[in-house]
């Protein structure tokens, strides 16, 4: 009972900041000129990638956590697990980028 409640609230407090955060990166990178350089670009592809994991699969993990069992069918299990691992990796490639990027400027500036 308890522990399930308060799953229920961590889960939600974390889409909700999830969502609102990430929609405020896209939409401060996409309306502000000043702010469209490749590293920016590089956080809009990460807040994309956090919002499909926040949308598609933390409400899924939150159910399969409060039931103790997957109740979504076969084929949505391997959906969500697909769109978590696609989500994961442009996460980890996207970060990847950055890195480099940063690296090129530091090596050689303008």
């Amino acid at each position: 009972g308890r522990v399930k409640a308060l799953l229920v609230a961590a889960y939600s407090l974390i889409i909700i900041v999830s969502l609102f955060g990430n929609t405020l990166v896209c939409h401060v990178v996409v309306k502000n000129k000043r702010t469209q350089s490749s590293t920016s670009l590089f956080i809009l592809n990460l807040a994309v990638a956090d919002i499909f994991i926040t949308v598609l699969n933390t409400p899924f993990t939150l159910v399969r956590f409060v039931n103790s069992t997957w109740v979504f069918g076969r084929i949505m299990c391997h959906i969500s697990r697909f769109v978590q691992y696609c989500s994961l990796h442009v996460s980890t490639l996207t970060l990847t980028a950055i890195a480099l990027d940063r690296r090129q400027v530091i090596l050689h500036p303008l």
